[in-house]
């Protein structure tokens, strides 16, 4: 099992390969696996400043503004987001297109999930763009329309996470995970379900694709 209750704290517990075992190997988590706790104060520590950074940006634009840079998969300083960075531009553009043409309507779209669902409709048939780009621009939208998620949604990275908890599906609620969780908001859980899917599953780093990006360091 990945995880194991100790002392009341949840510990990620390596996974041992056979030739380990069989020659006695240490690994390269086994001495200190670390509590759901310690990982969640890195979190906030690390990368909290990260989606604060994005949150305030996408607040302070205009809403066509929001929109293209949303749609563009677009930073501060007109970066692309990791996440975003092997889609072509050409499907973006048509996205930009279709959301700035719906610009209005958008505005008008409350909670969060009504939000998400309407992009779904709109942007999952154009090839090339997938569930991942649609919640980031679903999540960068609503920053700017002050809407945020209130479950966890789940694909790529972040499922693996979940799938370690025991948790499946399309969303998971915030009171279906772990007490040390539960202090974070439903879009820092799906970043951090993402960032710490592989421990969390039992060793190995943590994902640079889901990584954010420090203010001092956004690329």
């Amino acid at each position: 099992m990945p995880l194991q209750a100790r002392s009341g704290a949840m510990r990620v517990l390596p996974r041992i390969r056979a030739d380990d075992r069989r020659n006695n190997a240490p690994t390269r988590h086994a001495t200190r696996p670390r509590t759901l706790q310690a990982m969640v104060n890195e979190y906030r520590r690390r990368h909290s400043p990260g989606q604060f950074y994005d949150l305030e940006f996408f607040r302070g634009l205009s809403l066509d503004k929001a929109v293209s840079h949303a749609a563009l998969a677009e930073n501060g300083k007109n970066k692309r987001y990791s996440h975003q960075r092997r889609i072509r531009r050409a499907p973006m553009e048509q996205a930009k297109k279709i959301l700035l043409d719906q610009a209005n309507h958008l505005s008008t779209l409350k909670p969060f999930d009504q939000l998400h669902a309407y992009l779904s409709k709109l942007l999952l048939p154009i090839p090339g763009l997938g569930k991942l780009y649609v919640y980031d621009t679903a999540f960068r939208l609503g920053a700017h329309l002050k809407i945020l998620p209130s479950t966890v949604y789940l694909h790529a990275g972040t499922r693996m996470g979940a799938r370690a908890l025991g948790l499946t599906g399309e969303e998971i609620q915030i009171e279906d995970l772990p007490t040390a969780l539960r202090i974070l908001k439903a879009h820092e859980l799906e970043d951090f379900l993402c960032i710490y899917a592989r421990e969390l599953l039992g060793g190995g780093p943590t994902s640079r694709a889901c990584r954010p990006i420090s203010p001092r360091r956004r690329c």
